[in-house]
């Protein structure tokens, strides 16, 4: 959403996700927390969409929940990885939503990619949209020269693709990627 209710709403929403981050409890139990606590912070018509995760750097394990957000893209050298849609359904509306988790591992060379609907959704005026396979290969791509590398490569291509030098939707784009270390070849 925009405006004032959607600011009121992420700001509900940032507070309490700090006060349960470091809480200790499993990733499914602070999601369970943050919708029961959205619902009687946010109703009736304020929901969040969120991925929750926790990465172990030194070993790259990931535990996460998705929690109605637009599935995040595993990019890895080799092109296999898929999308993290494991968890529930957005926060702050199902009185009794159920939580699941997944763990997996970014292998060094590999990213963990998120970004809003807009992204994959940016379109050509002809209406062809970039889509996941496209966004997987300008990431795969442009690893090898780092993360922020790869991001840059993502948007200049979408203006490129669309041919207009903003966007319709929104167009946000997170990349953590896993090194691979030095003298090491993967």
């Amino acid at each position: 959403g925009k405006g004032v209710p959607a600011a009121l709403i992420m700001a509900t929403f940032r507070a309490l996700l700090r006060a349960h981050a470091g809480s200790g409890a499993d990733v499914p139990k602070v999601a369970t927390n943050l919708n029961r606590l959205l619902r009687s912070e946010c109703r009736p018509h304020g929901f969040v969409t969120c991925f929750l995760g926790v990465l172990v750097p030194a070993t790259g394990a990931l535990t996460y929940s998705n929690c109605g957000y637009v599935p995040p893209l595993l990019v890895t050298p080799s092109g296999d990885g898929g999308e993290l849609a494991e968890g529930g359904p957005v926060l702050g509306v199902f009185e009794k939503a159920a939580y699941a988790s997944r763990e997996t591992t970014l292998s060094p060379g590999s990213a963990l990619v998120l970004h809003t609907d807009g992204v994959v959704e940016a379109r050509r005026p002809d209406g062809e949209e970039l889509g996941c396979e496209r966004l997987r290969a300008l990431v795969r791509a442009g690893l090898p020269r780092g993360a922020r590398a790869a991001a840059n490569d993502v948007v200049t291509a979408a203006r490129d693709f669309t041919g207009a030098p903003g966007f319709e939707d929104d167009f946000t784009l997170v990349l953590v990627a896993r090194e691979v270390a030095r003298g090491v070849r993967s």
